[in-house]
């Protein structure tokens, strides 16, 4: 049964509820029991929005609707992962565990595990993946692990990456995992479907992974294997409809600058068109080959023999050829620091969303710091746009991979809890329209017509959640703020993420007290109206 949180609407959200053109929450649910570090990392809507939540569970128990999962670990410093699903109308469906999926946060990067993506094609059907340790069962289908070696006894195995596959109504259908026997470790960074059900798993390795098993006839079994030049090796594997895993390889070809200390390379974000290109977003220092284009990060002159961190965006045809590829560098020395079983990242720069548009037009959003240089594909006039020290960013990019445009909201407060940022980008089908959301934490702009308020004088470490909206050519439409401000010490509010559907709904995950909750928005005013007044 649905449980509403009027406490959390009356505490939360009453602002925005009670100005006229302000738009207002269409429902709210919420999972009791999930207590301690238990929390909904990610979520995805499917075309007839629904939501399809991953999380992590470290209390006994959860309830979604009539669904209650125990946990089973007797791990104390554990939790166990977890797939549910609710309707348009905001009632629970089902809730599935996932059976072996442990969060292992170690020093050793090799035993690290954890879910880190969720996506869903066009009939419904879930795709999840993440890295495990222990065997793995998701229904019917078991997972067994890396043999650790014998240096490593009493440590666990090493970690392997899997990806797997539910229906709509939450059977698993399959799942893969690179091939234990000759995999030394793999670690996956997320998912993307399309339409059609192709699965693409991405992630790394600093050893050898091997794509064996579950191939289709006659079929060589696929390896990446990690080069001595690179600190680890980055990888793309394509997964069928049926389960089967139709090719993989290595995503990025990264090599140290001269004189460098060393290189990186990370694929955060991947989307694709209607045609099935896919296009994908990361982070990289040295120089990066992408097929025929070579990107080379900016050097900094106080410290010589470390290069700049850059962001690119890049075109991948059907085919699994590059077609082009772009840059934008930021100003400060890069390093490199591991953040979990999912997110490899330098300093606070990050790519969190990115979407194809009309024409393949390219939208991504992210948080940025100390300014970006937008260098164009041709690299014949770098482009400049002078930004603030740090804050979110929205860019677009041409379908043929140049940039187009820029927009920035400065954050005002070094970041003590946390930044400010851009969670998500999507394409407004009705529109053409970009919507963005994300949180800051004082009054701040991405342009003289998208302002972005506080209400009241609030500490710095208390965030607004924002949602703004730009016409495909950049231009500011409406800001739409002050949803709710948001006070960890006060009322126990976290948000952990927020999305959009396909029909342009924005929907809110994230945890009051002991219970996760998913909130949807109701239909915004039309794209041409004034931002709500304050």
């Amino acid at each position: 049964m649905k449980k509403r949180l009027f406490l959390f609407v009356v505490l939360l959200l009453a602002v925005s509820v009670a100005r006229a053109q302000a738009p207002a929450w269409q429902w709210t649910t919420a999972s009791a029991g999930m207590e301690d570090q238990s929390e909904i990392k990610r979520a995805v809507v499917d075309a007839e929005g629904n939501v399809i939540v991953l999380g992590e569970l470290e209390a006994p128990e959860a309830t979604f609707g009539a669904t209650t999962l125990r946990r089973r670990t007797t791990f104390k410093d554990r939790t166990e992962s977890f797939v549910a699903k609710l309707s348009a109308a905001g009632e629970w469906l089902w809730a599935v565990p996932l059976d072996g999926v442990l969060r292992r946060l170690e020093a050793d990067v090799f035993l690290n595990a954890g879910i880190c993506g969720v996506a869903v094609d066009g009939g419904g059907n879930i795709v999840v993946c993440g890295t495990y340790g222990d065997t793995l069962t998701l229904g019917a289908h078991t997972l067994l692990p890396i043999p650790p070696p014998p240096a490593w006894e009493g440590k666990g195995s090493p970690s392997n990456a899997f990806v797997a596959s539910l229906d709509a109504a939450g059977r698993w259908r399959w799942a893969l995992t690179c091939d234990p026997a000759t995999t030394s470790h793999a670690v996956a960074t997320g998912v993307a479907v399309v339409a059609a059900g192709y699965a693409y798993l991405l992630g790394y390795t600093f050893t050898k992974a091997t794509f064996g098993g579950m191939l289709p006839p006659d079929a060589q079994p696929l390896t990446v294997e990690h080069q001595p030049s690179r600190q680890y090796e980055c990888f793309v594997a394509r997964v069928t409809p049926a389960g089967q895993w139709a090719w993989a390889m290595p995503l990025i070809s990264h090599q140290p600058a001269p004189d460098s200390t060393g290189a990186w390379a990370m694929v955060e974000q991947m989307a694709f068109d209607r045609a099935g290109n896919a296009y994908v977003a990361g982070f990289f220092s040295g120089t990066l080959t992408l097929g025929a284009t070579t990107l080379t990060s900016t050097r900094t002159t106080s410290i010589p023999s470390s290069p700049l961190q850059s962001i690119f965006v890049a075109k991948l045809s059907t085919a699994g050829r590059w077609r082009w590829a772009a840059q934008a560098s930021h100003t400060i020395p890069a390093y490199n620091t591991y953040h979990g079983s999912h997110n490899i990242r330098g300093n606070n720069t990050a790519v969190n969303a990115l979407a194809v548009g009309r024409g393949g037009r390219i939208f991504l959003g992210g948080r940025y710091e100390d300014g970006l240089l937008l260098i164009p594909q041709t690299r014949a006039a770098a482009r400049h746009l002078p930004p603030p020290k740090e804050g979110s960013f929205v860019a677009a990019l041409s379908p043929k991979g140049q940039w187009e445009w820029l927009r920035v909201a400065p954050d005002m407060h070094r970041p003590q809890v946390s930044p400010d940022e851009c969670v998500s980008v999507a394409v407004d089908p009705t529109s053409g329209d970009v919507l963005a959301t994300g949180f800051v934490r004082g009054a701040t702009a991405f342009g003289p017509t998208t302002p972005i308020r506080r209400q009241r004088p609030m500490k710095t470490y208390i965030r607004t959640w924002f949602l703004v909206r730009f016409t495909a050519a950049g231009t500011g439409r409406q800001s739409i703020d002050q949803w709710g401000e948001l006070d960890n010490e006060n009322r126990n509010v976290f948000v952990s993420t927020m999305i959009v559907g396909p029909k342009g709904a924005v929907y809110a995950v994230g945890k009051l007290d002991n219970h996760c909750f998913v909130a949807r928005l109701a239909s915004l005013p039309p794209a041409g109206r004034a931002r709500a007044p304050r």
